[in-house]
């Protein structure tokens, strides 16, 4: 669980990070359940407590379900890929 409530993998993932092992940390969607909640502040918490993460490791973002509401407004207005002009924001790809 990526939670805040219940966030298993985060101690594992943050440790990686800080010690460089991460080159980047490709996130495939549900980043906080109803992120929506509170007039989206929910959503803010989520993103305060990875902000250190985020801010030092590459992030490739893909929207999942619970970012869906209210036409993606939270996920659209909090993340930019590449190519926005043409998919605003909703998808992007990249080889490995």
């Amino acid at each position: 669980d990526f939670g805040l409530t219940n966030a298993r993998s985060f101690p594992a993932l943050k440790r990686e990070a800080e010690e460089g092992r991460s080159d980047v940390i490709v996130h495939t969607g549900d980043f906080a359940y109803d992120m929506y909640l509170d007039n989206a502040t929910f959503g803010d918490s989520w993103f305060q407590f990875m902000q250190d993460i985020m801010a030092t490791t590459p992030t490739m973002v893909c929207m999942g379900n619970h970012e869906g509401m209210y036409d993606a407004l939270n996920y659209r207005s909090r993340f930019s890929m590449a190519n926005y002009e043409e998919t605003e924001s909703m998808y992007f790809s990249f080889n490995v």
